[in-house]
């Protein structure tokens, strides 16, 4: 328990941080042929893999992290990718999914092939939102990517789908914090590649959304760091957008704003 939430915990960055990383991935590496050849404990196995996955992505070496959800996969396809799979055991698999997704190699491939299993997924459990946050928060990763290899249309094509599911949640939910985060992050996203192309009102209006979530966010909790940091990059990204179209004096209070933030 003590190493799972220890790797669970560290963000990457600093050299300590990352040392600590690479003794808690290697205690990891030395439980695996003690669970590898016992069924029972595939769960077990499963969890490893995962964990020694996302240590590995959070230091930026992606060929191994997608080497290990692979073998995640793997151990779990069967419960997992069954086709008539139980809905904890789907979820697992899509999360996995999309984790490698945002390693692999050849990325688009690996969304699309997440995103498709996505939505079997969501039409197998209807009544299972995490089935659907799974699927949108795919979809927020892949626009991410697209977004940052130049490919804006597609990056919106992406993710706009995901925003009027994530608003009928709300509507039932609107206290939830990790729903809203996950709207902000697809304004974000829809928005900027909006502005890429052209549509400077309709991407105004939601990097103006985003920013709104953002802010909400960070008063519920004033001394999380990354949410401060999400309001702090919301508040330059629009205040670009409003650079760019002439709105010089609202672009120059959002950057005193970040100042201020960060």
């Amino acid at each position: 328990g003590e190493v799972i939430e220890t790797g669970g915990s560290v963000a990457g960055g600093s050299v300590a941080q990352d040392k600590l990383l690479e003794i808690v991935q290697e205690r990891y590496q030395q439980l695996i042929p003690l669970v590898e050849s016992d069924a029972a404990m595939l769960g077990v196995q499963s969890r490893i893999y995962e964990r020694i996955g996302d240590m590995a992505s959070k230091q930026g070496r992606h060929a191994e992290a997608a080497k290990s959800y692979r073998a995640f996969l793997h151990a779990h396809q069967s419960l997992a990718l069954g086709d008539n799979g139980h809905p904890d055991h789907d979820l697992v698999g899509m999360r996995v999914l999309r984790k490698l997704s945002d390693v692999a190699e050849d990325r688009t491939s690996a969304f699309t092939e997440a995103i498709a299993f996505g939505k079997k997924l969501v039409d197998r459990h209807p009544n299972e939102t995490e089935a659907l946050y799974e699927l949108c928060a795919t979809r927020i990763a892949f626009a991410r990517h697209l977004y940052r290899a130049g490919r804006y249309g597609q990056a919106v094509e992406a993710v706009e789908p995901a925003i009027p599911k994530v608003h009928r949640i709300l509507d039932q939910r609107p206290e939830s914090e990790r729903w809203t985060q996950l709207l902000a992050e697809a304004y974000r996203w829809a928005g900027s590649g909006w502005i890429k192309l052209g549509g400077g009102s309709r991407g105004m209006n939601s990097l103006e959304e985003s920013l709104r979530l953002h802010k909400w966010l960070a008063d519920k909790a004033p001394l999380n760091v990354h949410r401060r940091h999400d309001l702090l990059e919301s508040n330059m990204r629009l205040g670009s957008a409003y650079r760019d179209c002439g709105r010089l004096t609202e672009a120059q209070s959002l950057y005193e704003k970040a100042l201020l933030e960060g």
